[in-house]
């Protein structure tokens, strides 16, 4: 099951203009299994993002207000920022959703625009989902992650295709693919 609370305006940006902006672009990772962190690096392997890791949701808080400590006095268009945050629901110290109000208060209290929270989660009854849109999350993405939701999130979000992934291949079988291919190359 696959739920989309809210979907952002579509960039007007070109797609290729958009790919070669990718490098710029970080995602937040947030859970308290090292092998879910891995996992979604691994996922988010095709898309060239910098995946910063937090294994809690105090974490994940203090991150987010220390980046955007560092950008206060520039543009922050101009300012290397998160995109997408990937949000686990259980964590010791502060759960998903707790530790998404913060961030969202502090994204408004600093007039800085939305971060896209993705709750990445096995919690997918009505309950979480009721809470989840309270708070501001974006999008309820079952575990285990279906790489073509995880496109499809991607692309509504970052603009930026899949443009590698072969039917029915996994982004860890894409990995795989991509580094044999380079290493055949040399």
């Amino acid at each position: 099951f696959f739920l989309m609370i809210r979907r952002p305006p579509r960039s007007t940006q070109s797609r290729s203009s958009a790919a070669s902006d990718v490098y710029k672009r970080q995602v937040h990772g947030v859970d308290d299994n090292m092998y879910n962190i891995l996992s979604l690096t691994a996922q988010l392997t095709p898309f060239k993002l910098n995946v910063l890791k937090a294994f809690d949701g105090q974490e994940a808080v203090e991150l987010i207000e220390d980046l955007q400590n560092k950008v206060e006095g520039c543009r922050i268009s101009s300012c290397k920022r998160i995109k997408i945050i990937f949000m686990d629901y259980e964590m010791p110290r502060l759960n998903g959703l707790k530790a998404t109000a913060l961030i969202k208060g502090i994204l408004e209290s600093k007039n800085i625009p939305d971060i896209p929270v993705i709750l990445n989660t096995a919690h997918n009854d009505a309950e979480t989902r009721t809470e989840a849109t309270k708070v501001g999350i974006d999008v309820i993405l079952p575990k285990p992650t279906n790489p073509n939701q995880l496109k499809e999130v991607m692309d509504n979000y970052l603009s930026v295709s899949y443009t590698h992934l072969r039917a029915h291949e996994t982004p860890e079988h894409l990995v795989c693919r991509l580094l044999l291919e380079k290493k055949n190359k040399h």
